[in-house]
């Protein structure tokens, strides 16, 4: 999610208590979200935010963000304007209605809350500067005051909204379900045909939208608008996810849905839509809010989760062995918990009661409590014990035989240069006919159970083909050990797969495929018959049951010796990628036997050219031969900026200053 700093700085009485862009990101980092990327935009800095799933519910709007930064930074005061959730005096300010037509009994689960306002004598003019500037901070196009604001409510209290033009509307707007051949012309005019059953908004004549995923142009909003039903529900999590991907509908709105948003704040987005449609245009009529429940179904008190704690058993939970918890974890409670809009009732010194608002539905237990007290202090206070790791009991050793014979064939690709592959156990059933359906499916790409690993690898490597350069290989060699489903009678069986493959560009003349993989076949003991070998595009791949297998295919003296002190986890420096992409350029030369330069020379001299170039992020010598008193070396060099995309000249230029350099030497370039 892209955060705009400017924007994140509106919400608070003292914006000046702010640090930096850079410092708040580290602190995001180690308090709350996981921060991608910090990028300066003009006088802005946008912020690239990994929401964790466990907070998707509220924090995909930037109040809720800036409520979090203010719970890591006491010092910093949110304005006394924000909400973050319905009050009593927000509902004695608020003219709701019932109308029961807007959701069918049988749909309340796939829509518990619908609602429309009616909002009349209306002047849809471009938007403000400020939130022209706001969406565009964060790569949102301004399209008119009317749509704009649904973005920036969006974008701000997480909830999603939609207008439709009243004037354009035949009859009722309802929730319904698509029937057999129904089709939608989404905004941008592509034309949709929808499954029978898709969660739909229509009238008394055509569908207007599909729920919580994309609006229609029958109703949309232009220049000419005057009158508009402003849209605000709450619909089922699962059922958007499954539609936005069916239809490849992905976008913010379905994105915020399939968090599973609380119901309740449906109304806070109305509010404030109205308040910044209205504020200074005093002749714009709105009409009481139409909802689909009563609205003290929706906001009663009983929604609200209570959750007991009790001081000493929480401690122990965090750390049982740090006396300073008990008195930090009620400080925490007392003065920083309350912050978030939880109610806090101390029962006595031990014990509290914790009612959780509306917005945080993470908040269900007393772990959930210790957990967001351990974000807020960071762990930074935590004790570790150095004599952990020399406490640490190697482990007693695999137990069966199909375990050993897994550890040996892993041991036996890792020495072979080959890595694992662990890919998904479900598929999508449109691309794999043998795959097992299934009933109830989370997503239209991921409908069934595989019934082989080979389809998965060959993708997997046909995708890597493109990385072969950067880690200066020509061959892709993957394997992987995985589980695969079949059917006997009612029965689904399940069972352990080995898949072995091997992927070139272009393999060269001569090379036989099927010697190589009839070589591990044999290396690794496997009884040729159970084995199925196909080659399919540029990848030879073999698959075979282990289940099959007995303890006669294991090395004996391996497996009574499988653990070593090789084996163990060591620690390794981890490097980022570029994500920009990489360019790959050849170079050929010939150096003369009279020169007296020896492989080892040459590459070094490769190295220190290298070296002067930080751009060039791989180097391998592809080729060698010797003729006529001669000596041709071909090299490949792989450039790739951490910066930027870079262009051809500038590659171009780089490599003419290589073979600059080699001519300089002596060296004949091709």
């Amino acid at each position: 999610m892209l955060i705009s700093h400017n924007w994140l700085k509106t919400y608070f009485k003292n914006p000046e208590k702010l640090p930096s862009p850079e410092e708040i990101g580290e602190l995001f980092t180690m308090h709350a979200f996981e921060i991608e990327s910090l990028e300066q935009k003009g006088d802005d800095y946008i912020y690239d935010i990994k929401i964790t799933p466990d907070r998707g519910p509220y924090a995909y709007g930037l109040r809720y963000v800036a409520l979090e930064l203010s719970l890591i930074i006491p010092e910093l005061i949110i304005d006394e304007n924000i909400r973050f959730d319905i009050s009593k005096k927000d509902l004695e300010n608020t003219k709701t209605v019932m109308n029961t037509v807007l959701v069918p009994e049988e749909l309340k689960k796939l829509c518990p809350v619908y609602s429309l306002t009616k909002i009349e004598n209306i002047q849809n003019t471009e938007s403000s500067d400020w939130v022209k500037k706001n969406l565009t901070a964060i790569d949102q196009s301004p399209r008119s005051l009317l749509v704009d604001l649904t973005n920036l409510i969006m974008f701000d209290v997480g909830q999603p909204l939609h207008v439709f033009d009243a004037d354009k509307v035949d009859g009722q707007i309802r929730v319904a379900l698509s029937t057999e051949g129904q089709t939608i012309t989404i905004l941008g005019g592509k034309e949709i045909k929808l499954e029978t059953g898709t969660l739909v908004i229509r009238d008394d004549k055509d569908i207007l939208a599909i729920a919580g995923v994309k609006g229609g142009i029958k109703a949309e909003v232009d220049s000419n608008t005057k009158n508009v039903y402003l849209e605000s529900a709450n619909f089922n999590q699962t059922i958007v996810r499954k539609t936005a991907r069916a239809l490849n509908l992905l976008n913010d709105s379905s994105k915020r849905f399939e968090q599973g948003l609380n119901k309740e704040r449906f109304l806070l987005a109305v509010q404030d839509y109205i308040h910044l449609l209205t504020w200074d245009k005093k002749d714009i009529i709105v009409h009481d809010i139409e909802v689909s429940d009563s609205i003290e179904n929706i906001l009663s008190g009983d929604n609200k989760k209570k959750i007991d704690i009790n001081i000493d058993n929480l401690s122990l939970i965090i750390d049982k062995d740090n006396d300073k918890i008990p008195e930090l974890l009620k400080d925490f409670i007392e003065n920083v918990l309350i912050k978030t809009g939880a109610e806090v009732i101390k029962k006595d010194d031990k014990n509290y009661t914790i009612i959780a608002p509306y917005h945080r539905s993470d908040m269900n237990i007393d772990v959930d409590i210790a957990d967001e007290f351990l974000r807020n202090k960071s762990f930074e206070f935590l004790n570790y014990d150095e004599n952990f790791a020399s406490g640490l009991q190697t482990s007693s050793g695999l137990k069966s035989n199909t375990d050993k014979l897994i550890y040996n064939i892993r041991k036996y690709f890792k020495e072979k240069d080959f890595d694992e592959a662990i890919l998904h156990t479900l598929v999508d059933s449109k691309i794999n006919s043998e795959a097992i359906k299934l009933d109830n499916s989370l997503t239209a790409d991921r409908d069934s159970l595989r019934s082989d690993l080979k389809k998965n690898i060959i993708k997997s490597i046909e995708n890597n083909f493109k990385y072969l350069d950067l880690v200066s290989k020509n061959m892709v060699k993957v394997f992987e050990i995985g589980k695969v489903f079949s059917e006997e009678g009612n029965d689904i069986i399940e069972k352990t797969h080995l898949a072995f493959a091997l992927g070139m560009v272009k393999w060269p003349k001569g090379e036989s495929k099927e010697d190589m993989i009839n070589n591990i076949i044999k290396d690794l003991n496997l009884p040729q018959d159970n084995v199925k070998i196909e080659i399919i595009n540029n990848v030879i791949i073999a698959e075979i049951d282990l289940d099959d297998m007995s303890s006669d295919n294991i090395d004996q003296g391996v497996m009574d010796n499988y653990m070593s002190q090789s084996a163990l986890i060591k620690n390794r420096k981890y490097k980022a990628g570029s994500t920009y992409p990489a360019m790959s350029r050849d170079i050929a030369f010939f150096v003369g036997d009279d020169l007296g330069k020896t492989e080892s020379d040459i590459e070094n001299m490769i190295k220190d050219l290298v070296n002067k170039y930080p751009v060039i992020e791989n180097y391998f010598r592809f080729d060698i031969f010797k003729k006529d008193g001669k000596t041709s070396y071909a090299y490949r060099f792989v450039f790739q900026s951490y910066e930027k995309t870079l262009t051809e000249d500038e590659t171009k230029e780089w490599m003419g200053e290589v073979g600059g350099v080699l001519i300089g030497a002596g060296f004949e370039v091709r």
